[in-house]
């Protein structure tokens, strides 16, 4: 599986495609269920590829991927054929995902750039009533709702604390994960 060979990144958008012979992109929609951290799973439907028809494309937005830590989770294909809408689970393994930078540090340094790239927008939003900015993962976000922009600067400035705390051994910090939803 192509999956298994992708070094995929916490922060990054995740794209790939599969050919699976039995579940062409003609007769069937194949599903990728990944497990995530808190038990519940993602599910990401593929799509015909643009420059292969034989294969199903696969990706996984910049904000899915921040619920991710590093670490290795368990995943599963589903074919739903298009004619008889029978599914069928067909390939079960494991994918390992890769912190964003190389330290543990890193997370810290990622948030905190993340933290600034917001605050900049809402200076940019409080002048002009929206921004945009691009995000590490490449996605790009506009915004127009100051409360949406003000709760990611929040839930951003949150995981910063927290992954500091965490450093200095504080055991009463509640980890905190932040989900952005665009």
């Amino acid at each position: 599986m192509q999956i298994d060979s992708e070094k995929l990144y916490v922060g990054d958008t995740w794209n790939f495609s599969e050919s699976f012979s039995d579940y062409p992109p003609s007769t069937h929609i194949v599903t990728l269920y990944i497990q995530k951290p808190d038990g519940n799973e993602i599910a990401v439907e593929g799509t015909e590829d643009d420059e292969d028809s034989s294969q199903h494309e696969f990706t996984v937005s910049y904000s899915d991927s921040l619920d991710f830590d590093s670490g290795t989770y368990k995943y599963a294909y589903q074919a739903h054929n298009k004619t008889t809408s029978a599914k069928t689970t067909f390939h079960v393994g494991a994918i390992k995902v890769l912190p964003r930078h190389g330290s543990p540090d890193d997370k810290i340094i990622f948030w905190s750039n993340l933290v600034s790239a917001l605050e900049t927008a809402y200076s940019s939003w409080v002048a002009r009533g929206y921004a945009e900015i691009t995000l590490p993962g490449g996605d790009t976000v506009k915004y127009e709702d100051g409360d949406k922009l003000r709760n990611h600067l929040a839930l951003a400035e949150s995981k910063v604390k927290s992954l500091r705390a965490s450093e200095r051994g504080a055991s009463t910090i509640k980890r905190h994960q932040a989900r952005f939803t665009y």
